[in-house]
């Protein structure tokens, strides 16, 4: 299983160098034996009680690669072992430093969980400061409250030249911004956001898709050449519940941003099956140059030259296979994302319609005695039990100024008490009430309260404008933010008036 890659470009002189003495001291802290450079570059294995090491190079002819395959047991769960695949190329001047991590169970008899982390060699080049400049997420961006911050923002999460994911946090006394930074090194940028930032522009800005707010995480991908940003939110309520269940949240969100990273990394990876045919094809090329070099026309250098361009020939076809393969594989990863989609847009419809059929079980929940009094028309429920909620309203009043003991009496009393109020319009004006007692602003809050009634608020202007979802026919347009004391209690008034 794929847990961990990562791709680095180095900086600063002998960065080979540096970035080799940088491994030698991961292995000594792995190993808790000595390591040097020799050993890196010799070509050979090494065995360190169950930890395994094994070194390859390929340096005869330009780029100079190297590699380091450690293996080692899982401490915890037996039959599960930890690959890290480390890879060093030079070329032109300019060094890459390749990282990848996975596991390997034994067989599917192995159980427990996989956590992604990751690997200590990234702190190691980090504080010795071989990192690139350019390399994503050396810093935490700490957004500013401004609007024109909020506005950079989305210019940011809208550029199409970004390939990086965009973790958006806002504020979590559970999340250390910085710290999760330093998990996301190369991989993503960090935008911490402003305890007091205004929810309300940042929605209006962004979209309610790429916001964040009361504690939670909004991992927006790359435009991958579309028009809108895949993204992926983790409510704070998520968050609270991993730590009730001891999951490290750090290591959690790590492992949703490598979830969509690791594929793309992985191609650009090179493991030390690629360094053993650098090696191999470098030693061919020796011959071959050899070869030219010959001056006696003998049958041998004949020979040698047809093995040579049928070596040659071997090495195309691989090459080829390798390409149709490297597309096939693109191909699939397309597939994958576009199912992800469909998948996203059939559950929110399976979330719909398994809405719907509640909905319907609940109006027919012990009402297996009796037919309707009223077959309904065309309109249909904004919210739940809103049609039967007004017939019980015109009701009552019918049923107090019935004549005692009558018929009519009797049935409207059957009619009430087999038909109460909707218990989702009191909760909805009873915190409505207090919501808005002190109303200045549109709050998470408030759009909480909306969402009880089925009611969404949208910004027109200078104004909000509450309607029911789905239904433009009603709304009640009310300022943005609140002129005097009584605002509050005049828009409970209109919103009752006019939606209910």
């Amino acid at each position: 299983m794929l847990v961990y890659v990562n791709n680095f470009v180095l900086q600063g002189a002998n960065a080979t160098e540096r970035a080799l003495q940088s491994v030698c001291g991961w292995i000594k802290f792995k190993t808790k034996e000595e390591f040097n450079v020799d050993m890196l570059k010799s070509g050979e294995n090494y065995k360190y009680g169950a930890i395994t090491v094994r070194t390859f190079c390929a340096v005869a002819m330009s780029p100079k690669m190297y590699a380091i395959l450690l293996t080692h047991p899982d401490h915890e769960i037996n039959g599960r072992f930890w690959e890290t695949e480390i890879g060093i190329k030079e070329e032109d001047g300019n060094t890459k430093l390749s990282i990848l991590l996975k596991v390997n169970d034994i067989s599917t008899q192995v159980r427990g969980n996989v956590i992604t982390t990751r690997p200590l060699l990234v702190k190691y080049l980090f504080n010795s400061r071989l990192l690139s400049h350019n390399t994503v997420g050396l810093k935490t961006t700490f957004l500013g409250n401004e609007k024109d911050d909020i506005r950079g923002l989305k210019w940011e999460i809208f550029r199409p030249e970004r390939d990086y994911p965009l973790v958006l946090v806002s504020y979590n006394k559970n999340i250390h911004s910085i710290r999760l930074q330093q998990q996301l090194i190369g991989l993503a940028k960090v935008v911490s956001l402003p305890q007091d930032i205004d929810d309300g522009f940042m929605e209006s800005e962004l979209g309610q898709r790429y916001s964040a707010w009361d504690g939670a995480v909004n991992i927006i991908q790359p435009l991958h050449g579309g028009e809108t940003p895949r993204n992926k939110l983790v409510l704070s309520d998520t968050i609270e519940q991993w730590k009730v269940d001891n999951v490290h949240i750090l290591h959690e969100l790590l492992s949703l941003v490598t979830h969509t990273t690791n594929g793309r990394y992985r191609k650009e990876h090179f493991s030390p099956t690629d360094v053993r045919a650098k090696r191999q094809k470098d030693h061919r090329l020796e011959l071959i140059q050899k070869v030219e070099s010959l001056t006696d026309d003998s049958e041998y250098k004949e020979l040698l030259e047809e093995a040579m361009r049928e070596l040659d020939s071997m090495q195309e076809a691989s090459s080829a296979e390798i390409e149709t393969l490297m597309t096939k594989l693109t191909d699939t990863e397309s597939m994958y994302y576009e199912a992800e989609s469909d998948k996203a847009q059939l559950e929110n419809s399976l979330l719909m319609y398994t809405a719907k059929v509640e909905h319907l079980e609940n109006l027919f929940d012990g009402k297996s005695t009796g037919i309707p009094a009223l077959v309904k028309g065309k309109e249909l429920d904004l919210y739940k039990d809103e049609i039967t909620g007004i017939l019980v309203d015109i009701v009552k009043p019918a049923y107090d100024s019935a004549k005692q003991f009558s018929r009519r009496k009797d049935i409207l009393k059957d009619i009430l008490d087999h038909n109460s109020q909707s218990e989702h319009k009191i909760q909805f004006f009873e915190e409505l009430k207090i919501e808005l007692k002190d109303y200045r602003s549109l709050t998470p809050k408030l759009k909480e309260i909306f969402s009880i009634a089925n009611i969404e608020v949208v910004t027109e202007g200078s104004h909000n404008k509450a309607k029911f979802i789905g239904e433009d026919r009603y709304g009640v347009t009310f300022a943005k933010t609140a002129s005097d004391a009584h605002a509050g209690k005049n828009n409970v008034a209109t919103i009752k008036d006019n939606l209910f």
